[in-house]
């Protein structure tokens, strides 16, 4: 049974239309402003982030020298290129990439596709997934960003639903799968950014040199390179590849996420 639109829904449409013309072109510092307190809450963080992850950027010179603790950066000889023409030389630098590439987006399809459905379940059938979430545990992220998917989903679509004879797998197909859609386009396209961590604990804890062929990744390479064997430039050089890459990845994602689903953080 369809709704007539009324006059209230009307008027609320017109003036979320208004505020969206309003606000379209201002330029970054006025939502800046607008939003202040909550720029104050990710301060903290973003100090963290510049002390921790900016300022050792200026290490990344050791990718283009061939780097001795002793000398340090400044004594240390320049090399140019030499570290990344030998990264594609060494037969072992692209197995590694071909792991890191197997391994990353396994995890990102399965980690994607897994609290989607558990969430759906969760919503579904709820005895059955109450005792299954203790086990798990896995999910709980992925499920809590698409359960609360579901809990903006308006309650009338199902009463609608209900009245017109939809069952409840009909309901869910036609109406909660649908809601669910723009949040995992925003969860698929944001972790393209991540398609290069394979994650480095849990394959270091796992692997040892017999599985080196299959489960060496990107960043257990550049510590055995880099750490164990002492070439620091060289792993240098990995890491800078591996971060010019992700860069690249989390552009395309963020501009992915923005057309196909509207996401934005500014």
């Amino acid at each position: 049974m369809s709704q007539q639109p009324t006059l209230q829904d009307d008027i609320s449409a017109a003036s979320a239309a208004a505020a969206v013309v309003k606000t379209k072109g201002k330029p970054l510092f006025y939502y800046l402003i607008k939003q202040w307190p909550f720029h104050l809450m990710v301060l903290p963080s973003l100090v963290f982030l510049i002390i921790f992850a900016y300022l050792p950027m200026g290490g990344l010179v050791m990718a283009f020298q061939d780097y001795k603790p002793w000398l340090g950066l400044t004594g240390s000889e320049w090399v140019g290129l030499d570290q990344f023409r030998y990264l594609f030389e060494r037969e072992d630098s692209l197995q590694v990439i071909w792991n890191t590439l197997i391994i990353a987006i396994f995890k990102m399809v399965l980690n994607l596709f897994a609290p989607f459905v558990f969430a759906i379940l969760l919503n579904e059938i709820f005895r059955f997934t109450v005792i299954l979430s203790d086990v798990w545990k896995e999910f709980g992220f992925g499920t809590v960003v698409f359960l609360a998917a579901l809990a903006n989903v308006n309650p009338s679509l199902y009463e609608a639903a209900e009245v017109d004879g939809a069952s409840r797998w009909k309901q869910t197909l036609h109406i909660t799968v649908p809601s669910m859609i723009p949040i995992a386009i925003v969860v698929g396209t944001l972790a393209l950014g991540n398609v290069l961590n394979a994650g480095f604990d849990q394959i270091f804890n796992l692997y040892n040199s017999l599985v080196y062929a299959k489960g060496d990744i990107i960043d257990t390479f550049v510590y055995r390179t880099a750490i164990l064997s002492g070439e620091m430039g060289f792993g240098t050089a990995i890491g800078l590849f591996k971060s010019v890459i992700s860069f690249v990845l989390v552009v395309i994602s963020y501009r992915l996420a923005y057309k196909l689903a509207n996401y934005r953080i500014f």
